[in-house]
């Protein structure tokens, strides 16, 4: 009720007032131009395929979302993964515990890749999973550290070699940083802490933080935000040497907070 096929139209309503038509008109948008411009139709596309989420899909405990891939060693990389499982949602919950952006009792929850979440907390993810005692929860657990283990095996291998050696290299500054960390920086000559929110990197492969920091402007004190920059740089850097480093990894990091909160003080 209410919507007529596409391409059917009663001569009836040629003659009714604009607005006055109590139905639904479809438009579907047409494939580009040739210069990359599309258009729309009333005429429904013939080229269409049958929806991949159905109601069998529904009761898969994760959904695994492929595409080509063109790296030369492998055929097929993971796009996204959508988590269906409830006992899976309640298990994540703990792993994530506090990491912004991500809300577990949704019905739906979706990573994307390079999947940032987990390369982040991929000893805690491990872990749980050691833990874990209920038996359907702990086999769908392990399913997603299947997947997951295949595609971030050498990420997580290369990230976890270099904090060894107490070194990063600019490529895998994203998985250094994890949202909602406490990150130092030296502003103005004075050494500061700032709370990380996310990072990505620009055209001129710069590593730009967005963060954010208590401040005073000498009548009340308030949240602001400060871009903060890693330039590009070869091979290795020393962490404790970046312009901008996690709080966690200095030597002394209850020390440097000490002095930070002595300092605000004063």
């Amino acid at each position: 009720m209410g919507k007529h096929p596409s391409g059917y139209m009663p001569e009836k309503h040629e003659e009714a007032s604009p607005g006055s038509v109590c139905e639904i008109y479809e438009l579907y948008q047409t494939a580009p131009d040739g210069r990359g411009r599309p258009s729309w139709t009333h005429q429904k596309p013939h080229d269409l395929v049958a929806p991949a989420e159905t109601i069998l899909s529904s009761k898969y405990a994760l959904l695994v979302r492929k595409i080509k891939c063109y790296d030369g060693k492998r055929s097929l990389k993971i796009h996204s993964i959508v988590i269906q499982s409830e006992s899976l949602k309640r298990f994540l919950a703990s792993v994530m515990t506090d990491y912004p952006g991500i809300t577990l009792t949704l019905n739906r929850i979706e990573f994307e890749a390079p999947f940032k979440p987990f390369v982040h907390r991929w000893m805690q993810f491990c872990e749980a999973i050691e833990d874990e005692q209920d038996l359907t929860t702990l086999n769908h657990a392990k399913l997603l550290y299947d997947v997951l283990n295949e595609e971030l095996r050498d990420t997580i291998s290369r990230k976890n070699d270099l904090i060894q050696s107490n070194v990063m290299t600019h490529d895998l500054l994203w998985a250094l940083f994890e949202p909602g960390s406490y990150v130092l920086s030296t502003v103005d000559g004075h050494r500061r802490a700032f709370k990380f929110q996310s990072g990505s990197f620009d055209d001129d492969g710069n590593f730009l933080i967005k963060s954010t920091y208590i401040d005073w402007d000498g009548d009340k004190f308030g949240y602001s935000t400060k871009r903060l920059v890693i330039s590009p740089y070869e091979g290795t850097s020393p962490v404790v040497e970046l312009s901008v480093h996690p709080l966690i990894y200095h030597n002394e990091p209850t020390r440097i907070r000490e002095d930070l909160v002595a300092r605000g003080k004063v």
